[in-house]
């Protein structure tokens, strides 16, 4: 309780995330947007003395929390993960006894500005205000969402950001809850939450707006809960973004606002797509090493015309976007290519930006989208989360695709880059130029002047090199030992390029790999 106070506004209110050190690369991000905004009204409550410790040396605001639970890490919707969040909620539990108003997230979120004086100025009263897992705003303004409304789903919330008031209310529901879970072991806390929220409230769905006149309204955007006990109130979709609104719809960026925050859901790889997430949108704390270290390997992923066509609105409900897959197909190939390239140079790959004419979905989509969402929102062909295609927690050795755009990468690196531009037919299997083509140039005269205009026109660089397509690992090694020391070495195309390894065994351990990395592809 005296942690609490210490670190509490001074209206009593208090942000709060739980973790154990296995998730200490998310609490440092999280803590670092939250010095950013600035905002100190934060706690971080520590599972285990690890990540305690951490906390105490690094000066963050934490408090320890023993779960006896240590050294592991729990996927969503574990054992593991439940019982943890036994843990989390009797803390939460604590900290609304003690009469502080508690404003809890997951720690794969990120804030932009604070959430506290959010509520304090645009949230009414209400017990409970809860993020949404929905994807259609009710509202772009400063505001809860409208209740009235038949697509704001008020029963889609989502625990992993909401404000919890210090009301007696409250209190007691949250009391039936954890006891709820603490009888219940296999009980998820988002569904229990849920059910018991829904519990009395009746809504019609069939008949649209006229269901929704059944919420008893508590204000203009709140209504009466579980069995009249609480008044809940549903965060703004706009303002407390979910994965799929933040990083795919975008409709922030296009309407010029500002989030609260941002909650990493709508993932398909874990963790490793969470960061990954993170890292492209440059909102992920790495070392410096992460950007200044190492020897890169990057290449333009421009997939043939053919393919960049807009077919979605033709694919019926529950069909398969044929169209789609062979988009992806071709672009899992380059992505091949390029690694196993990477792998015979001993260099990191960039990935490039992936294109999609096809969302993805947990279940059947509509016109390529998901049921619900604003479907104009999306436009394809388009740039898709790299964890649409790859097993992001498994492809580990690789940067995401905005990485040589990131201020955080020295000048040293950027400026040390090598083209290689492949050329369907060449004299030989290499010729340097720097930085035009000199008269007489063997090969493909054409190939090569359309490369340097390209390239000069968006790109600073020493040199390029001229590569004629398909040659082995051996001969790639070959023909770019010239530029073997550039920190990053810039293919044109990656189609063709890789004719093999030349050692079976060598070919065999990149496809066991490669295997893996492609998930349900």
């Amino acid at each position: 309780k005296e942690v609490v106070a210490k670190y509490a506004s001074n209206t009593g209110k208090i942000l709060v995330t739980f973790a154990n050190h296995n998730r200490e690369d998310y609490i440092r991000n999280w803590v670092y947007h939250l010095a950013s905004i600035p905002m100190d009204n934060y706690l971080v409550c520590a599972f285990d003395d690890e990540l305690m410790e951490y906390l105490t040396q690094n000066g963050l605001n934490g408090a320890f929390v023993p779960a006896v639970l240590r050294k592991q890490t729990f996927e969503w919707g574990s054992a593991g993960f439940k019982k943890l969040n036994r843990y989390k909620w009797e803390a939460a539990l604590s900290i609304l006894e003690w009469g502080f108003g508690l404003f809890i997230t997951d720690a794969d979120t990120v804030f932009f500005r604070d959430p506290i004086r959010w509520v304090e100025d645009y949230g009414e009263d209400a017990d409970v205000l809860a993020s949404t897992d929905y994807l259609r705003p009710t509202t772009w303004k400063d505001e809860l969402e409208d209740l009235t409304q038949t697509h704001i789903a008020w029963w889609a919330q989502n625990i992993g950001m909401m404000y919890l008031a210090p009301s007696e209310r409250m209190v007691t529901f949250f009391r039936k809850w954890t006891k709820l879970m603490n009888d219940n072991p296999d009980y998820g806390n988002q569904w229990s939450f849920t059910e018991m929220l829904s519990d009395g409230v009746e809504v019609d769905y069939s008949d649209g707006l006229q269901g929704y006149a059944k919420l008893e309204l508590a204000s203009n955007h709140t209504f009466w809960a579980a069995n009249h006990s609480v008044i809940l109130g549903m965060l703004p979709l706009a303002y407390f973004q979910n994965g799929h609104s933040y990083f795919e719809q975008r409709g922030w960026r296009k309407r010029n606002i500002q989030p609260v925050a941002v909650h990493t859901t709508y993932v398909y790889a874990f963790n490793g797509a969470k960061r990954h997430r993170f890292r492209d949108d440059k909102l992920w704390l790495d070392d410096d090493a992460y950007y200044s270290s190492g020897y890169f390997l990057a290449f333009d992923n421009v997939p043939p015309p053919e393919l960049m066509v807009d077919h979605s609105w033709d694919v019926p409900f529950d069909k398969v976007p044929a169209h789609h897959l062979v988009l992806v197909d071709y672009q899992i190939q380059r992505v091949f290519e390029a690694m196993a390239v990477a792998r015979a140079l001993n260099r990191t790959l960039v990935l490039p930006p992936i294109y999609g004419t096809c969302d993805r979905y947990f279940a059947q989509l509509n016109k390529c989208r998901y049921p619900h969402a604003e479907k104009d929102e999306i436009q394809f062909p388009d740039v898709v989360p790299a964890d649409h295609v790859f097993r992001q927690e498994l492809l580990l050795e690789v940067r995401e695709a905005s990485f040589l755009t990131n201020p955080r990468v020295p000048m040293a690196v950027l400026s040390d880059r090598v083209f290689v531009n492949v050329c369907d037919e060449l004299d030989g299997t290499r010729e340097v130029v720097a930085p035009v083509a000199p008269a007489g140039t063997k090969g493909d005269v054409e190939c090569v002047k359309r490369s340097l205009a390209r390239f000069d026109a968006n790109y600073v660089a020493a040199s390029t090199v001229h590569l004629a397509k398909g040659l082995t690992d051996v001969e790639l090694a070959d023909a770019l030992a010239p530029a073997n020391a550039a920190r990053v070495l810039h293919f044109s195309s990656m189609e063709g390029t890789f004719a093999g390894f030349e050692d079976s065994a060598d070919a065999l351990a990149f496809l066991k790999d490669a295997r893996k990395w492609i998930g349900t592809w």
